[in-house]
């Protein structure tokens, strides 16, 4: 069974200043269903939905883009990502698939996968090299 879960959304909602209103809506013209929240005093994060997907993106207080995650499907992984998760994870559960851009970086997969009771998050590039490889716990990424 493929099961994708969208992050729950750890900040409390807030609204974004103008210059990183005015940033996101260039940058994300069709966005619907906009929900701001703070990362930190200076980083604001926008959760929407866009082309069907459940999107973040993150901008810094002067409107400066930082990174955007968007939700995957197993079918939307490029042929190498899903030959290294069949290969070295074949018997495990997917249990969330999302696209990480950031500024001046190649988009990356992270991954995160329920193993033998264990939950565990791998970061791929798009050629399904593995970058890291870690334990996960839901419950941290909630308090992040």
């Amino acid at each position: 069974m493929f099961l994708v879960l969208f992050g729950v959304f750890a900040c409390s909602q807030t609204q974004a200043p103008e210059k990183v209103a005015t940033a996101f809506k260039a940058k994300f013209p069709a966005a619907s269903a906009v929900e701001w929240g703070k990362e930190s005093d200076t980083e604001f994060e926008a959760e929407f939905k866009m082309n069907g997907r459940e999107m973040s993106a993150n901008f810094d207080a002067g409107g400066k883009w930082l990174e955007t995650e968007a939700v995957l499907v197993k079918d939307d992984l490029p042929a190498p990502v899903l030959y290294t998760l069949e290969s070295k994870f074949g018997n495990s559960e997917v249990r969330k698939i999302e696209s990480v851009e950031k500024a001046g970086e190649t988009v990356v997969y992270e991954v995160k996968l329920e193993q033998d009771e264990n939950e565990l998050e791998v970061l791929l590039d798009a050629g399904g090299r593995i970058l890291r490889q870690e334990p996960y716990n839901e419950e941290r990424e909630e308090e992040d």
